[in-house]
């Protein structure tokens, strides 16, 4: 079955035209359904190719069939790509560009990251400055104790760089004081030693903390018998910011 144009006109027979004219209204009904391409076409005709599972709309120059939809599969086709938009190509096109570039981005507070709605970002990174955020000034004493012991601790406000500093107290020459930040029990700073019965005052800039760390101090002495106590104060962390507003002081 196929589109009749002709119809009615002069010198055709009633009973052949009411025929097409009746074949025709089947042709609209099934939107021109069929293995080849319908005859006649018009400008936005609609064709089901059944040979190909595809559904085509004719193009305005009416001199070709566009593909619109893949019937077999259920999904639209897509001009100029080759093959199926994939999970792949969806993810590469969400990559966060360079600050500055257009892009899909992601949510987040990175510098190539847009805004998640209602959100505040987190603080910037510390510092090494010599503004106080915390210090834990409580004198603390030790004796013969050759390996080392956690005297300190404070929790990390936020992440970034900090200036450790304490203070450490050397009985004598016999019983030297040691100390050594340690970050969560494992040791990054420098070890540092007093052999003299007075204090001194140690400061070391450490990169590398996350919210929530554990800034640490240890300490052991050199002999293990005898002598006097050996000392520590003034554990403290300074930044270059006053974003903190003020320090909090521990025990």
């Amino acid at each position: 079955m196929a589109w009749t144009d002709n119809i009615p006109a002069w010198g055709n027979q009633v009973s052949d035209d009411v025929g097409k004219i009746k074949d025709n209204f089947t042709e609209i009904k099934k939107s021109f359904a069929g293995a080849a391409a319908p005859a006649n076409p018009q400008p936005g005709q609609i064709w089901l190719d059944t040979d190909n599972h595809l559904l085509k709309i004719r193009n305005e120059a009416n001199n070709a069939w566009q593909s619109i939809w893949d019937v077999a599969n259920n999904k639209p086709v897509i001009a100029n790509l080759s093959g199926d938009i994939t999970g792949a190509m969806i993810a590469a096109a969400i990559k966060d560009a360079a600050a500055g570039t257009a892009s899909l981005r992601t949510l987040g507070y990175g510098e190539t990251q847009a805004m998640p709605g209602n959100a505040s970002p987190p603080p910037p990174a510390a510092v090494a400055g010599d503004y106080l955020i915390i210090s834990a000034d409580t004198e603390r004493e030790w004796l013969n104790d050759l390996a080392y012991t956690k005297i300190k601790e404070i929790i990390v406000p936020r992440a970034g760089t900090y200036r450790i500093v304490f203070d450490l107290f050397g009985s004598s020459v016999l019983n030297k004081a040691y100390a050594l930040i340690y970050r969560d029990g494992s040791p990054v700073g420098t070890e540092r030693s007093r052999s003299i019965p007075s204090y001194q005052t140690f400061s070391e800039d450490i990169s590398g903390w996350s919210l929530g760390d554990k800034c640490q101090l240890y300490v052991k002495s050199s002999s293990a018998v005898g002598g006097s106590a050996n000392k520590v104060r003034n554990f403290r962390l300074y930044e270059g910011s006053i974003y903190l507003r003020g320090y909090v002081t521990l025990d």
